[in-house]
């Protein structure tokens, strides 16, 4: 009889466990979905991230005729752009979610997204140096030519933060290897003094930069204030 009383607050004491244990992995897993869709999935709904990407994210298109022959967005990643778009990632994804390595701006990278389309199909391949000339301006002086042009053949890796422009665009990661202190008129003469053949850049705390896309097809220049 002792025995059985045993078993019984034993089987009892087991069944609690495994409910109170099903419990805990159902409330994860719900707090876990909830906070992937804390964050709505078009990022001009995002409350928090569209500030940014509506300061840093201009649209230019070209039209002929009536009739579009390219279109394309360029947004300028900036450190409060890279910030807000790691947080966003962290909250579609998880805390863990790596970010994409070249949405960066670093000691001597500056970065910016471009999605296109082109009418012309040889014209979407912005890699192609016969077709595009790409150039960084700072107040109306040119300074740089591409390091890297990324492209990315899967748009769903970049849609939910950068919207593209059209159902047909591609999208591209521009690299300049120049460091971010130029943007903000900062260092400059230290940085330039180094450099032979160089232009002088004016020393100002507020800059105009130029990113301009220029080929037999279209000349697109997309401006930013710093």
């Amino acid at each position: 009889m002792k025995l059985i009383e045993f078993i019984i607050p034993t089987r009892t004491f087991f069944i609690k466990i495994t409910a109170y244990s099903f419990l805990i992995l159902f409330c994860t897993a719900c707090s876990t979905s909830i906070q992937k869709m804390s964050a709505p999935l078009s990022p001009f709904d995002d409350l928090y991230y569209s500030p940014n990407l509506e300061k840093w994210r201009k649209q230019v298109s070209v039209y002929n005729n009536f009739e579009l022959q390219v279109l394309a967005a360029a947004v300028l990643v900036v450190p409060e752009m890279e910030e807000q778009y790691k947080i966003r990632l962290r909250r579609l994804q998880s805390e863990f979610a790596q970010s994409n390595p070249y949405i960066i701006t670093s000691q001597d990278s500056i970065s910016i997204v471009i999605d296109l389309f082109a009418k012309t199909k040889p014209f979407m391949d912005l890699t192609d140096q016969s077709l595009w000339h790409l150039t960084l301006s700072i107040d109306d002086t040119v300074i740089a030519a591409p390091h890297r042009i990324v492209a990315f053949s899967r748009n769903e890796l970049l849609a939910p933060f950068f919207p593209l422009s059209s159902q047909w665009s591609r999208y591209y990661i521009v690299i300049f290897k120049l460091p971010y202190q130029i943007l903000k008129g900062k260092d400059v003469k230290s940085f330039f003094s180094k450099q032979e053949n160089t232009p002088h850049l004016p020393q100002s705390e507020n800059r105009t930069i130029l990113f301009s896309m220029n080929s037999g097809e279209a000349k697109l220049h997309f401006s930013w204030s710093r």
